[in-house]
């Protein structure tokens, strides 16, 4: 019985740490005009996130006053590049949670 919870236990954490961290929903609060983010604004903040997270796929969600939220896929972990983004951004991240739905996003 203890061999085979060991065991269990080692394969989860196995692949835990073996698949990368892919998929973050992610919360920013972008500084906009309006009580609520224009399109535009949008628009322009996606193409900031673009290019301070190169290699990250970006799927918009939704847009709720000031806060945009993001579906961001990447194949290596991107906690470091999220870091790296609020440090040189005028946005700031509010909430980052795993998510599964980048293969659904990926395969349209």
């Amino acid at each position: 019985m203890h061999s085979t919870v060991s065991f269990v236990l080692l394969l989860i954490i196995s692949l835990a740490s073996a698949a990368p961290m892919d998929s973050l929903m992610t919360d920013f609060l972008v500084p906009c005009e309006s009580a609520l983010c224009s399109e535009s604004e949008v628009a322009s903040f996606m193409q900031e996130v673009e290019t301070l997270i190169p290699s990250t796929n970006i799927y918009f969600i939704q847009v709720w006053a000031h806060e945009v939220t993001l579906l961001l896929c990447s194949e290596t972990t991107m906690l470091a590049e999220l870091n790296e983004f609020e440090l040189n951004s005028t946005a700031s991240i509010t909430n980052i949670r795993p998510s599964n739905h980048c293969a659904m996003y990926e395969s349209l």
